[in-house]
């Protein structure tokens, strides 16, 4: 199971590094400051998700679960957090609503895969 968990993080980490070119792509596009600054934004946030999955990596293999389920979460946090920053303030749909959903729903995975790993001995958020 540590070998499956592994393989969801990297693809996490595959997922995030895209969409931070996905990201680069639509600055260079994109002219609105709103628009611009919701990017920037995201742009940080993948950049820590990648090391939020890579440190998960590390810790699984460390057997450290609960250090694990936190990298997992904020990678999690930061797709959604992300994904709300368009929809807040001023408002405005979200270019990488799919790139969101589908980092989540990796991350969801990871921590399905986690607690099966701990055989459902710690409450896995």
């Amino acid at each position: 199971m540590h070998g499956l968990d592994a393989i969801v993080m990297e693809m996490g980490v595959t997922n995030a590094t895209s969409t931070l070119s996905y990201i680069s792509k639509l600055l260079t596009q994109k002219t609105d400051p709103y628009t611009k600054a919701r990017l920037k934004d995201c742009n940080e946030l993948y950049s820590n998700t990648i090391d939020s999955f890579k440190s998960g990596i590390e810790n699984l293999g460390a057997k450290r679960y609960d250090d694990v389920n936190m990298e997992i979460s904020a990678a999690m946090t930061n797709a959604d957090t992300c994904e709300t920053g368009f929809t807040e303030g001023d408002g405005g749909a979200s270019p990488l609503t799919k790139q969101n959903q589908n980092l989540v729903k990796l991350g969801g995975l990871a921590l399905q895969i986690l607690e099966l790993i701990t055989g459902g001995s710690k409450k896995i958020n």
